[in-house]
């Protein structure tokens, strides 16, 4: 599918919210205007996501933000905290683990710990997730940015990993 697109800015990159190593991205405002070409030439490309196994998060930069593939091996239960601000916050951690069987703590707020619906078992594939450092542990943290997708079909989890 081939696009065009009108009245949109091209900025530096965002590395923090941005997974792919794109030196520019767009930016769609409200007066952006989007078409598909229906008469283009089909384009093959051989683009591949970036994915991190969890063994590689800790030589990553904890200001990117980066893509990962895992299974659902526990899933906790709702905290609510406040924060140092004073803020009512609500927390749910899962614990994924990789084709490599290394395991890492996935921890979410508010919309997207209320709204989580996969279960153990479950393979999902995780677009821009943050990287905490917290007591000598590497975890990744999600935004409000995070595009969470069951993907029963990974070739990256084929073998179940998760037992």
């Amino acid at each position: 599918m081939i696009l065009q697109i009108y009245n949109s800015k091209i900025r530096p990159a965002n590395l923090s919210f941005n997974a792919i190593d794109n030196d520019y991205e767009l930016v769609i405002a409200d007066y952006t205007t989007i078409h598909e070409i229906i008469d283009s030439p089909e384009i093959h490309t051989d683009l591949e996501q970036f994915f991190t196994n969890f063994s590689d998060v800790c030589d990553k930069a904890k200001d990117k933000a980066i893509n990962v593939v895992g299974i659902v091996k526990h899933v906790g239960d709702i905290e609510s905290i406040i924060s140092k601000s004073g803020d009512d916050l609500r927390k749910r951690a899962v614990t994924l683990i990789d084709e490599t069987k290394n395991t890492i703590q996935l921890t979410m707020w508010n919309t997207l710990a209320d709204l989580w619906e996969y279960k153990v078992k479950d393979v999902l594939t995780l677009k821009g997730v943050g990287i905490n450092y917290y007591m000598g542990y590497y975890a990744i943290k999600s935004f409000a940015s995070t595009v969470i997708t069951k993907d029963d079909d990974n070739e990256r989890t084929k073998n179940d990993t998760s037992n």
